[in-house]
């Protein structure tokens, strides 16, 4: 009995109905058409610039959504990126990417269940995770779009 009641519902359907929403995104084409859209708004910036988009929209979902809900959004659009003609994005670099966006999860107490566990405990305002966080957020993003290619071996 404890451990069921120690299951937050509303994370776990948060979770399942991101998964239905992906495969709706990844059905419908969504998916191809919003890789085609960060595409040609990123192609400029070259891989780099896309990397960024991948992590900088990662981490923006994370600070409403759970990381699995934001990884179940944003993996077919990732796949379809890297499926793109406008720019070569090898998709193991850009899943790295998308990873180490979605482990991002320290800018809301909303975000994860720890946060939540110690927001409520730990008498911290909202204000406080980025404060905290932000910082984390911009170094991880750093190493993460800046050598994703050195990091990731083939």
């Amino acid at each position: 009995k404890k451990a069921f009641s120690a299951i937050n519902l509303r994370i776990v359907l948060t979770i399942v109905g991101a998964f239905g929403i992906a495969k709706a995104v990844n059905k419908t084409n969504l998916a191809a058409v919003m890789a085609h859209m960060i595409c040609e708004l990123l192609a400029p910036l070259g891989a780099r610039g896309i990397y960024a988009g991948i992590f900088i929209a990662t981490v923006g979902l994370g600070v409403v959504f759970h990381c699995t809900a934001v990884v179940s959004l944003l993996f077919p659009i990732v796949v379809a990126i890297s499926e793109s003609d406008n720019l070569p994005v090898p998709l193991h670099e850009a899943m790295a990417v998308l990873m180490m966006g979605a482990s991002c999860q320290v800018l809301s107490p909303v975000s994860y269940q720890t946060n939540i566990m110690v927001f409520s405990s730990g008498c911290y305002t909202f204000a406080d995770f980025p404060r905290v966080g932000f910082g984390i957020v911009i170094i991880v993003g750093i190493i993460s779009v800046g050598f994703v290619d050195q990091l990731i071996v083939s």
